[in-house]
């Protein structure tokens, strides 16, 4: 007789232990994977969903106690399921499809545990066929249409994804020449290139798939054109197009959730992009219009039309914002300037129906020149669905604002984005998701303090409070051994007010004295460009001099290309920015001191946190406690985690704000931190990092 495959993550140690050597069990991976098997086992017929909010340190093996979790799950029952598993950042996404699904296909399958899984990456990653009919103006064009043309039969073997394209192409500058985005992609049905399309190959793939591992931004698109789909009805059926229906969700580093959701389900109209539009339209038209239009100039007229209509809010929009480049957009001015927006709608929709009508001349060119008409029609109403978006969003749930870029000198001048976004995300993800399917959402930093009430405020933000349970599974690192601590006490200037200027003359001293202390390796992290550009500035001959190399964000180098380079040079110095506190993996000794400048307030002006901290006080509750201190403290959670990364690291983190001394709210973000020893002197980390006589770097105290 048979016996039946694992039912639990508990019941699969023995398989493990067989698989990998010098394997060992750990509590908090077992704890997790309980609670998340819990989550996913519950009826859901009489019963909304519950969910689980999970803090499991780095190094616990979340990925794979999730997956174990999911992968039983859809074996439950009567009927198969699927699960959808999201991530923040493409490098945890690459872990999940290039090491633990693999991995995990493997070895249960000795257990008779089978499941098929897929990658769902969005449109962009992938070439476009209809772009490439076009012969972009790339340096290797053919050699990219050799490397994915079909054989003989017409078959694409290809994936078309720019990973596994191995033509030379510059993916700053070149590669949205041969990809689409979203917002151009008209979909299968509407595109002359749709049934042999890579991506929609891909998409195909994954909506078989048991469990599909995607990332955050594709989970909220989807979600997204699900709810416009069902006309907003919260009733309706939701049909998934991108994800297919799905029974659970797992939301990794969902830290970032909110910042995610915030971004994509807000949209945005910018000037040159409507410029770009309207003369793509024009040339279209013009190519295909008869010798009686040319004539007549029609077309032509429409264009001019569209132009007109976007250089008059130019002036409105920079007066709006005077000499800010960024400024909220309230109800008065949509109201003051309202009929320029209908004109410039009016504009579009008239330029867009044009383009909608006009048959494609007779040439050999017809299924490119078709795939050019379907991708100004998709650009065209995204644009008209954006600046209806303008004029009737609700001051209440969306913020709007403007910003200007560009620059005078520029042959294009200065331009205007009009932006908008939601105030509070927690509504609309608990409509369209947390009601609809069980939810695992998990990170090393879900708890912004201390005791019971410490997950409270990502619940809030994330429309789960009281409907999600809660569970922090700790940390397999012993911090006190591997790490130290340093801030200021309340002696040494605070960084704000008329000690900024001797405040950040002491910086680059102490900064300088703990990364000569640790002989490099060090990620040195700026709250503002202004102030890395400062302190690099200041330091970066200073440490040339001592023979230690130092890379700086916001140059010629990606921030990809920044680590890969600060990973390969272990005595090294990173100026970065906040992109640099989270999702970035830099284990051993390449990363062996952490500096932070600041407490990284908030912009006050910033559009989206004015907003939303308008709306705390508006509920009677305290911005500062309710939004600034828990994002803060977040935030640094993220920063330190970028020290300690396996039980064999060791390190210090420095937060060079005399307000965790001096403040009560600097002392509770100090008590939400990983408990490693705490010191206030800078002779403390020097005897850390170096022996007594001076021989070498301790590896721990």
């Amino acid at each position: 007789m048979t016996s039946a495959p694992p039912a639990t993550f508990l019941s699969l140690q023995e398989l493990f232990a067989k698989n990998l050597p010098g394997y060992r069990r750990r509590p908090q991976q077992e704890q997790l994977a309980q609670a998340i098997e819990l989550t996913f086992s519950q009826d859901l017929e009489e019963n909304e969903p519950m969910h689980l909010l999970a803090e499991a340190g780095t190094g616990t093996g979340k990925s794979y106690a999730a997956l174990i979790a999911a992968i039983l799950a859809s074996r439950a029952g009567d009927e198969p399921k699927r699960y959808v598993v999201a991530t923040a950042t493409n490098a945890l996404l690459a872990q999940y499809v290039k090491k633990d699904l693999p991995w995990l296909e493997g070895v249960l399958g000795q257990a008779g545990i089978d499941f098929t899984w897929a990658p769902l990456k969005g449109v962009s990653n992938f070439a476009c066929l209809a772009k490439l009919a076009e012969r972009p103006a790339i340096a290797n064009v053919q050699q990219l249409l050799d490397e994915l043309a079909p054989d003989k039969d017409g078959t694409y073997h290809h994936t078309g994804d720019r990973d596994d394209v191995q033509t030379p192409i510059e993916q700053r500058t070149e590669w949205h020449l041969v990809s689409s985005t979203s917002d151009e992609c008209p979909g299968r049905s509407k595109c002359s290139f749709g049934e042999q399309c890579f991506a929609m190959k891909h998409k195909d793939a994954a909506m078989e798939a048991d469990i599909v591992a995607t990332n955050m931004a594709i989970l909220l698109t989807d979600t997204k054109i699900a709810r416009e789909t069902a006309g907003g009805d919260p009733e309706a059926e939701r049909r998934h197009p991108l994800l297919g229906p799905y029974d659970g969700l797992i939301v990794d580093e969902a830290h970032e959730l909110e910042e995610q959701a915030t971004s994509h389900l807000g949209f945005d109209i910018k000037q040159g992009g409507l410029l770009k539009w309207a003369d793509q339209a024009a040339s279209f038209l013009a190519i295909h219009e008869d010798v009686d239009e040319q004539r007549q100039g029609e077309s032509l007229a429409v264009h001019e039309r569209v132009t007109a209509a976007v250089e008059a809010l130019t002036r409105p929009i920079a007066d709006h914002l005077e000499h800010d480049d960024t400024g909220a957009i309230d109800a008065d001015f949509i109201t003051y300037y309202a009929d320029l927006f209908v004109t410039l709608y009016d504009a579009l929709e008239t330029l867009r129906t044009r383009v909608s009508k006009r048959k494609i001349a007779d040439s050999s060119h017809v299924e490119k020149e078709q795939a050019i008409k379907d991708r100004l029609l998709t650009v065209g109403t995204n644009f008209l669905k954006g600046v209806k978006a303008v004029l009737l969003a609700d001051p209440n749930e969306m913020v709007r604002w403007a910003e200007m870029y560009g620059h005078e000198r520029m042959r294009i001048g200065r331009r205007w984005l009009i932006r908008a976004a939601p105030i509070d995300v927690g509504p609309y993800l608990r409509e369209e998701l947390w009601s609809r399917y069980p939810a695992v959402l998990m990170s090393a930093t879900l708890s912004a303090g201390t005791g019971p009430g410490r997950f409270d405020y990502l619940a809030r933000r994330l429309g789960l409070k009281d409907t999600a349970a809660t569970l922090d599974v700790g940390s397999p690192f012993d911090y006190p051994k591997q790490a130290l601590f340093f801030h200021p006490d309340s002696s040494v200037p605070a960084p704000a007010g008329k000690t900024r200027s001797e405040w950040e003359t002491w910086l680059h001293a102490a900064t300088l004295e703990l990364v000569r202390a640790a002989g490099g390796g060090a990620m040195l992290l700026y709250t503002s460009r202004k102030a890395m550009n400062a302190a690099h500035d200041t330091l970066g001959s200073l440490l040339r001099a001592d023979g230690i190399n130092s890379f700086v964000q916001g140059g010629d180098m990606s921030v990809k290309e920044i680590a890969d380079r600060f990973r390969e040079d272990e005595n090294s110095v990173l100026f970065g920015l906040r992109s640099f506190m989270t999702g970035m993996d830099f284990p051993g000794n390449t990363n062996r001191l952490v500096v932070v400048d600041k407490l990284p307030f908030a912009v006050p002006t910033d559009p989206i946190h004015k907003a939303r901290s308008e709306a705390i006080e508006r509920q009677g509750g305290s911005a500062f406690s309710d939004l600034v201190v828990p994002s803060m403290t977040l935030t640094l959670q993220q920063a330190f985690g970028r020290l300690i990364r396996s039980t064999e690291d060791w390190g210090a983190v420095a937060i060079m704000d005399s307000r965790l001394a001096s403040k009560g709210y600097g002392r509770s973000i100090v008590k939400a931190l990983p408990p490693a020893r705490a010191t206030t002197s800078l002779a403390d980390v020097r005897d850390f990092f170096w022996q007594p006589d001076g021989s070498g770097l301790l590896p721990a105290a």
